[in-house]
């Protein structure tokens, strides 16, 4: 795939790549966080499992891009995180749906 086929997005928040479900007190499964806001691209369309992107931190040139990390998040094994090193200035990905 060349180098002009990819979008970017831009992500303005740590963003957790799984979602937890909790029990509640009755025992009904819900979940513990509402649905987050959809993401969308630099020129505000919303992602596409279609279209591969480059990812990148709100303000690129704080302090390097993104990479997948573990946290102290028990609920989410990875979570995107903005790295501190200048030489990391995006991070290529694909998105895929929920039923995925």
């Amino acid at each position: 795939m060349g180098r002009s086929s990819w979008r970017y997005a831009i992500f303005q928040s740590r963003l957790c790549l799984c979602r937890h479900k909790g029990v509640s007190k009755d025992g009904a499964n819900k979940s513990e966080a509402p649905d987050p806001d959809p993401v969308r691209d630099t020129s505000g369309k919303l992602l596409s499992t279609k279209n591969t992107y480059y990812i990148l931190p709100v303000n690129p040139w704080s302090g390097g891009g993104l990479e997948l990390t573990k946290t102290k998040n028990m609920a989410c094994p990875l979570d995107v995180v903005q790295t501190g090193d200048d030489n990391t200035r995006h991070s290529r990905g694909i998105f895929s749906s929920k039923s995925q």
